[in-house]
């Protein structure tokens, strides 16, 4: 047997690609550990190329960082509100002026924590996990537009873009192969 460097699915020694998501990449299976060219690697230290090369460590690392991201944004503001300006407080206090769907506060709390234990569940690759993920998704994006002005730091604003990218990757891992076969 012989294991995909992609998805780590064990093949059959004659297999010319993967049966689960279709690569012809494969794992060396001799004995000894062939070190990466150019660098000895210290037991247990983790590199960039394997967390790109495994999708399973991938698709968790975007989980986490999505995750970070949201706490940090939700609670910058209660953090940092020493080092910002009157002038930004005045500028943040435009936030959902002339909103057609004003979002009450408790309702960010409660979106918080739903994010929380979704993210938990992707984690472990939970079916309805990934189901609550897309209708969060699918909700923000349609009542984003409602949500009247939108005045955000420029720590902020990063922090949800780098939110938004993280859950765009997670929607697509979550639905293709190889981590597709995973939530059913």
């Amino acid at each position: 047997m012989k294991p995909c460097t992609y998805c780590g699915k064990e093949n059959e020694d004659v297999a010319a690609t993967c049966t689960a998501c279709g690569t012809n990449s494969f794992k060396m299976t001799t004995d000894a550990p062939v070190a990466p060219r150019g660098a000895e690697r210290a037991e247990g230290e983790l590199q960039l190329r394997d967390i790109l090369t495994d999708p399973v460590r991938l698709f968790r690392t975007l989980v986490v960082t999505s995750t970070v991201a949201y706490v940090i944004w939700f609670f910058q503001l209660l953090l940092a509100n020493r080092l910002i300006s009157q002038g930004t407080w005045d500028a943040l206090s435009w936030q959902g002026f002339g909103a057609l769907l004003p979002m009450p506060p408790a309702f960010g709390w409660l979106f918080l924590v739903l994010f929380a234990a979704v993210a938990v569940g992707l984690w472990t690759f939970s079916k309805s996990a990934r189901l609550v993920f897309v209708a969060l998704s699918v909700f923000w994006i349609l009542t984003a537009p409602l949500g009247g002005v939108q005045v955000q730091t420029a720590f902020g604003s990063f922090l949800l873009l780098l939110t938004n990218l993280a859950d765009g990757a997670i929607l697509v891992m979550a639905y293709t192969a190889p981590l597709k076969g995973r939530f059913e």
